[in-house]
């Protein structure tokens, strides 16, 4: 391979991130509120006491009603928008398995 061969081909469409896209960083992060990381807590306690199993979590939607808009956004975004996000707030002290 030569010097002037590129390794592959550029890529000029939608799926191209450049740096003028994530100038704005209230685009693509996203801070949890008290109310979201308390719940989130609540649920990651009710998972890993045995409680509830993981793949079961979205059951208990009616229990957590911030964060399911907040779900309903992230998934909407990666589908969608930039293809991730991301989420500040959630204290190090926070969760179980600290």
């Amino acid at each position: 391979m030569s010097a002037e061969t590129p390794l592959c081909e550029p890529i000029d469409d939608c799926r191209a991130w450049r740096a003028a896209d994530f100038a704005e960083e209230a685009l693509w992060v996203r801070h949890f509120t008290t109310l979201e990381i308390e719940e989130l807590e609540a649920m990651g306690r009710t998972i890993a006491e045995g409680s509830l199993a993981a793949e079961y979590a979205v059951a208990i939607q009616a229990a957590i009603p911030s964060v399911v808009p907040l779900v309903l956004e992230l998934a909407k975004t990666m589908a969608q928008g930039k293809g991730f996000r991301l989420c500040r707030g959630c204290p190090r002290s926070a969760g179980v398995l600290s």
